[in-house]
């Protein structure tokens, strides 16, 4: 857990006074885990619990479900237990997620910024000798941060130094599926804990990208590494401007 957020969780959630509301006086700013009984959220609360409402088992808990030995921030445990069963945050922690996805998924061709923007292949079919097994289907499904993968799913040194290359903001995962050679949607990467990553689904393509029958018309995609012919990998960093080309021609199949 990052420093500001762990200050929130000492500060708010663990507080028997919130201290926005004792010091402005104000119930529509201020709020704490008393005051939101009645339906209010402060800034600071808001963020705390969002934060948490990335982990899959910490939602689960929020509403009420029995996890045993939950994945979760170890400092974030004891704050998790006391809001357990508390589903108005979970129906609250959902709506915040989903805006947040909305406001990614609008601005993810819009940004100047620069695009970390990865291809991430996984097959769906489990076997003894393939480690990068999922379903990119059922992930878009859920719906929600999950977690989908991590160091464990590959053993080539180029994937893993891409994994540790990895740095969660400004993140995102073009969704490929071997199976179907196409690729499904976009993933943002939300956390990494315990060599495991938590992505959330961002933009689902209803019509999937079949990205190498494109390439009679496009042949600068077997200049991108994660689609050359000789392409071996589960997880592949693109250049800026081979991620803008390759959203745009994405998204162009959409339309």
């Amino acid at each position: 857990m990052d420093e500001e957020n762990d200050d929130v969780i000492e500060q708010v959630l663990l507080e028997e006074d919130c201290p926005d509301c004792s010091a402005t006086g104000k119930q529509d700013v201020g709020a704490c885990r008393i005051c939101f009984g009645s339906g209010l959220v402060c800034t600071e609360f808001a963020s705390a619990v969002l934060y948490l409402a990335y982990f899959p088992d910490a939602r689960r808990m929020l509403r009420g479900e029995q996890v045993v030995d939950p994945m979760v921030p170890a400092d974030a445990l004891s704050v998790l237990v006391s809001l357990s069963g508390r589903t108005e945050l979970y129906d609250f922690v959902v709506e915040r997620l989903s805006l947040e996805r909305d406001w990614h998924a609008k601005h993810l061709l819009e940004t100047s910024e620069p695009l970390n923007l990865w291809t991430f292949k996984v097959n769906r079919d489990r076997s003894a000798d393939r480690l990068a097994f999922g379903d990119w289907l059922k992930f878009f499904e859920y719906d929600l941060p999950l977690f989908f993968g991590g160091r464990w799913m590959t053993r080539s040194p180029q994937s893993l130094k891409a994994y540790e290359e990895l740095t969660i903001q400004h993140d995102f995962m073009l969704c490929y599926q071997t199976n179907d050679r196409a690729i499904h949607g976009v993933a943002r990467l939300m956390h990494k804990i315990e060599d495991e990553i938590i992505l959330e689904p961002t933009v689902r393509f209803e019509t999937p990208v079949k990205i190498h029958d494109l390439k009679t018309a496009h042949p600068w995609l077997d200049d991108v590494p994660a689609f050359a012919p000789s392409s071996r990998g589960t997880l592949f960093m693109m250049s800026t401007h081979d991620a803008r080309r390759v959203l745009e021609l994405c998204f162009e199949v959409q339309a």
